[in-house]
Parts: C-alpha cells; sequence; structure tokens
C-alpha cells in the first residue's frame, strides 16, 4: 500500500481544507490529530480525458483514515456529541468516496450501463439522503425542488445519482467562501422526451466565459479542485449518454449546471406530485 503523504502538517488530512464543523472543535481537533499524514444508446461521443489514478488513489486513502479515526474516536469517547459527529463523518466520507469510484468508472468508460425504468424522485432522493451527513459537516444545503416525484423514465440510475451528485460538487466549489451555501436541484419534464434536471447557485456570479471549461477534467486549479472539475465532466458524459447533453447558464447572480435527458417519460401512477419521502 502506498503512504500517505504527510508533508503538510499544517491541514486536517483525510478532510478537505474547506470543512466547517458543527460541533465542538474541540472534538474536531481530536480526530484530526489521529489521521495520519451494454452498447452506448446515444449517438458517438468522443472518449473522454482519463481520470488520473493517482489522485483518485490518494482521494480514497484518505477517505479510508477518515473513517478509520472518527471510528476510534467514536469508541473511544462515549458522549453523544462525538458520536453523532465521528457517524456523520464517517457517512460522508464513505458516500463522497463511492461517488468518486462511480465517476470515475464512467469517465473511464468502465461502467456497465443499465437503462432501465427508474423512478425519477427515487433517484434524487438518493442523492439528497447520500448529502445530507456531508452538509451538516459542511453547513451546505441541498434543497430539493421535484415537480412530480413518481415521474418515471428508462435510466441508468447509479449513473445518474453520479451525475446529479457530480453538479452539486461542481456547483458547491464555487461557493467555498460562502457562509452556509444553498444548492438547489429542480426536476421537470419538457413536453414527451425531455427530463431536465438543474443545480443552482445564487451566491456566487462567474464569468460567463467560463462556461466553455467548466465541463473540463483536466483542469484541477478551478475553484472547487479537482472534485469539482470530476463532478462537472461526470455530469456532462452521463447525460450525453442519456441522449442529452450538459450546460452552464450564467446569470447575473449565479449559475446553474442543466442536464437535459431525452428520454421519453412514462406513464405516471395516480397522485404523483406527493415526495414520498417528504
Amino acid at each position: 500500500m502506498p503512504e500517505l503523504d504527510t508533508s503538510k502538517t499544517a491541514e486536517r488530512e483525510g478532510l478537505p481544507p474547506t470543512y466547517r464543523m458543527r460541533a465542538d472543535a474541540h472534538y474536531v481537533d481530536q480526530l484530526s490529530s489521529r489521521i495520519p499524514d451494454t452498447p452506448p444508446r446515444a449517438s458517438a461521443v468522443g472518449a473522454p480525458p482519463r481520470v488520473r489514478d493517482a489522485d483518485t488513489a490518494n482521494e480514497m486513502l484518505a477517505a479510508i483514515a477518515t473513517i478509520q479515526s472518527a471510528a476510534t474516536l467514536a469508541s473511544d469517547d462515549g458522549s453523544p456529541l462525538v458520536r453523532r459527529v465521528a457517524l456523520d463523518l464517517i457517512r460522508a466520507a464513505a458516500w463522497r468516496a463511492s461517488w468518486q469510484m462511480r465517476a470515475a468508472s464512467v469517465l473511464e468508460q468502465t461502467h456497465r450501463w443499465q437503462f432501465r425504468p427508474r423512478l425519477v424522485g427515487a433517484i434524487l432522493s438518493r442523492v439528497r439522503d447520500g448529502f445530507a451527513a456531508d452538509g451538516r459537516l459542511r453547513g451546505v444545503e441541498v434543497a430539493m425542488h421535484v415537480a412530480d416525484w413518481n415521474a418515471a423514465a428508462d435510466l441508468d440510475e447509479e449513473a445518474l445519482v453520479a451525475a446529479v451528485s457530480g453538479a452539486v460538487v461542481a456547483i458547491a466549489g464555487l461557493m467555498e467562501n460562502v457562509e452556509s451555501p444553498q444548492v438547489r436541484v429542480n426536476a421537470r419534464a419538457v413536453g414527451e422526451s425531455d427530463l431536465i434536471l438543474e443545480v443552482t447557485q445564487d451566491a456566487v456570479a462567474i464569468d460567463p466565459a467560463d462556461g466553455d471549461r467548466f465541463f473540463d477534467p483536466m483542469r484541477p486549479d478551478r475553484i472547487g479542485g479537482r472534485l469539482a472539475a470530476l463532478g462537472a465532466a461526470v455530469a456532462r458524459a452521463v447525460a450525453q449518454r442519456h441522449a442529452g447533453d450538459a450546460e452552464l447558464v450564467v446569470d447575473a447572480r449565479g449559475c446553474t449546471v442543466r442536464l437535459t435527458l431525452r428520454r421519453s417519460l412514462m406513464a405516471t401512477p395516480a397522485n404523483s406530485s406527493r415526495n414520498p419521502q417528504a
């Protein structure tokens, strides 16, 4: 196993530098001190750049270190507060690691595509629930606005969860210096063939010229770093595989990642406007 880089001792290894913990810093410092330094269904699309394996491996090691340290802290300190923080750290690290692995498999073209009738609301609920612990730790709110929670479409569920999660990561990456940022996820059907998914932030205005570069996975120097670049890239790749595309829409207040999936929506059950998990 490769050794973890312990050269940056001033940082909290295993955690992104922008973590804003809502728990007592005393417990966070305790934790930080223990962490060591199927055929295509769309038209042919050019192969995306290869994801850098070394970066992915290092991030997986950091996630494992976070999980191990949080588990140790929870077992050593029996207070309810510490256990809640440790559990959120474990959930957030596991969610981020699993998302990165799925995103990498899509971009590396090793993902096994499986298009099946799926409820749009159920997919977006997975995204919302996946970011719950991460959002509590970072102070980021992910709000869902879905016109029809029981609308169904022919989708690859795992890939679409990775795509919407990637769009959330990319948009949240633009708000690193915003206090209590909010990311909104909207879903709606357009006509008989298109499903529109939008991930929006209204806190930071960006240069419209950045739109063309927003989905480039090989620009880790962008705001939000490598994970934001990876998130935008997988969002576009998955949208294209669903015979659609992704675009960045910029306005005076902020921006929106808009995914268009060109799949005919199936008949929806009765009372479909209700959120079954609300």
